[in-house]
């Protein structure tokens, strides 16, 4: 069976590579993605796409995880086994 990603979970990995030079706020990323809904379900809905997003990567070791998250900014890890072209 495929996976099938939320709709802007793959609008949201391309925004954090082209934007992985440093973390950004997790206000700004909700927000710019979920700017017709109330706040708190902008930040849910990015709860919810970066699971998702995590969900269909392969799994990353411990060292190296994809993504580098705190409670404010979220951030592509530049230690992570990534290729971009």
């Amino acid at each position: 069976m495929r996976w099938a990603a939320l709709p802007k979970t793959q609008p949201l990995l391309a925004y954090l590579l082209l934007n992985r030079q440093a973390p950004i706020a997790r206000d700004g990323v909700a927000f710019l993605f979920w700017d017709d809904v109330p706040e708190r379900e902008a930040r849910a809905n990015l709860r919810r796409h970066l699971h998702d997003l995590l969900k269909a990567l392969p799994p990353a070791s411990p060292e190296a995880p994809w993504l580098l998250r705190t409670g404010t900014t979220v951030h592509w890890n530049p230690a992570a086994p990534y290729w971009l072209d």
